[in-house]
């Protein structure tokens, strides 16, 4: 009684009247039409037409274009490995089935991370040997490029890490005729180019003082040249220090 009551204080929807255009579109395509809206030969329309209608019999009414059929997957369209591994029936065996299953896979998540766990201590030790044999064969090197690692972690947004590009600054490389960055000091202290801390410290300052001769004093880039400089400063009289 409720719903009949509901039913008639609700009108009912109004039927939508379709177009000619839309009566159209549903109708099956037919050769003359085909033939009247497509302005191609003959002989061309035919033969696309027949093609396609061949594969629509075949397909059985089906979609002609496979992505656009949306169906839920089910057991059949699953692959047949996938479908093997699957219990068969909704019981309790299953459910103790797949509760084994889930604890097979909790072991093997926890035998993976003490994998990487494990691996990520060999790495440490490597790294560690390969420190100790670097400050037994060339103590001030080492000692220079931990200085180099600590300024470029310094520079949180890498304003300083690479060569400064020619798209975004074309004036830059007229105004500074001697341009470097952190990288181009990496690859010299890889070379071994820098024989003595003064080197070092010549080519930081000319980092810093290329940034605030070509920015304003009030931008970042000069704010943060500012910074690194004295940071600089610190660490490299530290290192001489360790020396």
């Amino acid at each position: 009684y409720q719903r009949r009551v509901r039913d008639s204080l609700i009108p009912s929807p109004s039927p939508v009247k379709k177009n000619k255009k839309e009566n159209n579109v549903e109708k099956r395509m037919t050769l003359g039409y085909a033939q009247k809206i497509i302005p191609l030969p003959s002989n061309i329309t035919t033969g696309v037409f027949e093609y396609w209608s061949e594969k629509r019999k075949r397909q059985g009414g089906r979609p002609l274009i496979k992505r656009l059929t949306i169906h839920a997957p089910t057991r059949s369209t699953l692959p047949e490995s996938l479908g093997d591994f699957l219990p068969k029936e909704n019981n309790r065996s299953c459910f103790e089935y797949m509760a084994t299953l889930r604890k097979d896979m909790e072991k093997i998540l926890y035998l993976l991370e003490l994998m990487k766990r494990r691996e990520r201590l060999k790495r440490d030790r490597l790294q560690k040997m390969f420190q100790i044999f670097s400050f037994e064969s060339s103590p001030r090197q080492f000692v220079m490029s931990q200085v180099l690692e600590n300024l470029m972690r310094e520079d949180e947004d890498q304003l300083f890490h690479f060569p400064v590009s020619v798209g975004l600054y074309p004036s830059y490389y007229e105004t500074v005729k001697n341009p470097i960055d952190f990288s181009m000091m990496q690859k010299k202290l890889n070379s071994e180019v820098y024989s003595s801390w003064q080197l070092f410290w010549d080519d930081i300052c000319l980092l810093c003082n290329n940034s605030m001769n070509f920015n304003a004093p009030n931008s970042l880039y000069f704010k943060e040249a500012r910074r690194l400089l004295i940071k600089a400063k610190e660490l490299v009289e530290e290192g001489e220090e360790r020396m």
